[in-house]
């Protein structure tokens, strides 16, 4: 029997105890490669951060499942969800969440939201490696993560007194709530109600049931009008915790915006209010806090939290001497947490995906999106594994901004990069024509496309931001 421990007392030691006596061996995955990934930025903080969170998902691989730490040493949805994005930015095989997935279809847990991560880590799963029969084989067992026992006639699920009193989690432990206050139909229930819905429905299309797919189209466009009605406070111009509540925690406001469920002109209301609460949430909420962030332009704001030198940070984990990331910031937040927690890692997927900016455009990988957010940065390199092989990413915020990729062959890559209509892009030196975008709040983004036939040598991006300054 495998059964690891991070601290032993040690009594009734007779003599002089040297450390030289003590052996201690790590347990992982066998096929961990600490050469798979990495990352590497000019902020020596964010480099430890992501060091920390990186070696968490190795260390906490030792019971083979996504386990949510040293204590109950057993799987949770959330925490499995949140291992298993982080995990594919190290390690591309997807065995470990695969058995994961198939250990909780049989062990389910109680919370409400966790139920919807279900659906989650099977999406993660589609998009990691394309694979349709394994999609196929357990897409009908999701149908009753959708809680439809729980329906009401608006769409929209509702909360009996069992939910409100103990199934709807919002946040973990209750202290990191933000003052949530639950009802009868809350907020962030129905926040991840409706982004599962969608998910459903983009899965249901992929396997050509086309027909349950327009039927999850159909139920998440009644429940989005609905969420739009009963939730939004627009005197306020942000969300309240539920259906007649007065209340209005960050959760039910930074939930939504992870899911994009903030309609345009309400985006600048809710991302004002977010920036005033600092870190408002646990290290599992912080993963969809950042999220939002990250999802409309507010990549400064996240580095920030992320580095922010009070209680709630990975920084300060990192002072404390944690060498794991624990289940909550500080132990004066949860006296019992675990020391190794991955579910604490959100860097580890956060990171590569927002700040070094690469992403899946198609299941399989079978095309790249790279939409870095470089602000708070000077440079930033990296490499992430894939089913078709590894990225080398690595970019220079100066003027021009300068991006130099590898990818693997015949890989068609679309770009997302900070610029606007004056802005001047070249690839290997040509100039390209590009759109424009926007990622909220007056963040510009150019957009352009290149095919599959650029071939697999190393490429130069340049986007620069004073044309006038740079003659073509």
């Amino acid at each position: 029997m495998l059964t690891p421990f991070r601290w032993v007392e040690i009594e009734g030691w007779r003599g002089p105890l040297d450390p030289g006596q003590v052996l201690r061996r790590a347990a992982f995955a066998r096929g961990w490669n600490d050469q798979n990934a990495s990352f590497e930025s000019s902020d020596l903080m964010l480099n430890k951060i992501w060091e920390l969170c990186s070696y968490s998902l190795k260390a906490t691989t030792f019971a083979g499942l996504f386990v949510d730490g040293d204590r109950e040493r057993t799987p949770y949805e959330a925490d499995a969800y949140i291992d298993q994005i982080g995990y594919y930015y190290s390690d591309p095989d997807p065995g470990m969440a695969r058995d994961t997935f198939d250990f909780l279809l049989s062990h389910p847990t109680w919370p409400t939201e966790w139920a919807l991560h279900m659906i989650f880590i099977l999406h993660a799963d589609w998009m990691q490696t394309g694979d349709k029969e394994w999609l196929a084989s357990r897409f009908d067992k999701l149908e009753s993560k959708l809680l439809e026992s729980r329906l009401r006639p608006d769409g929209l699920l509702g909360s009996s007194a069992a939910d409100i009193g103990r199934n709807d989690i919002i946040d973990w432990p209750p202290a990191e709530r933000d003052g949530y206050q639950n009802s009868a139909c809350n907020t962030v229930v129905n926040a991840f109600y409706l982004h599962a819905l969608e998910l459903m429905g983009e899965m249901a299309k992929a396997l050509g049931r086309n027909q349950e797919a327009l039927d999850y189209s159909r139920r998440a466009t009644v429940a989005r009008g609905a969420f739009q009605e009963k939730f939004f406070d627009v005197k306020r111009g942000i969300y309240r915790d539920g259906e007649g509540v007065a209340h209005a925690s960050a959760h039910a406001n930074f939930i939504p915006l992870a899911f994009g469920l903030v309609p345009p002109e309400r985006l600048s209301g809710v991302l004002d209010y977010l920036k005033t609460k600092g870190m408002p949430c646990s290290v599992y909420g912080a993963q969809y806090l950042l999220e939002g962030f990250y999802r409309y332009g507010q990549g400064k704001a996240a580095l920030e939290l992320m580095k922010a030198t009070g209680e709630r940070s990975w920084r300060h984990m990192i002072e404390s001497g944690a060498t794991i990331t624990c289940e909550a910031w500080d132990q004066k937040f949860k006296p019992n947490q675990d020391w190794n927690h991955a579910w604490g890692a959100a860097p580890a997927n956060l990171l590569p995906r927002y700040v070094l900016g690469v992403v899946p455009a198609e299941p399989g990988w079978k095309s790249l999106l790279i939409r870095p957010n470089p602000e708070g940065l000077h440079e930033c390199r990296g490499k992430v594994p894939t089913p078709r092989g590894s990225i080398f990413v690595s970019w220079v915020n100066e003027e021009p901004l300068t991006l130099r990729l590898t990818v693997p062959a015949e890989t068609p890559v679309s770009f997302d990069l900070p610029g606007s209509n004056d802005s001047i892009v070249k690839v290997n030196g040509e100039i390209i024509q590009c759109t424009q975008s926007s990622q909220g709040e007056g963040q510009e983004r150019v957009r352009f496309h290149l095919d599959a036939s650029h071939g697999t040598d190393p490429f130069l991006i340049e986007v620069s931001h004073n044309p006038a300054a740079w003659k073509p």
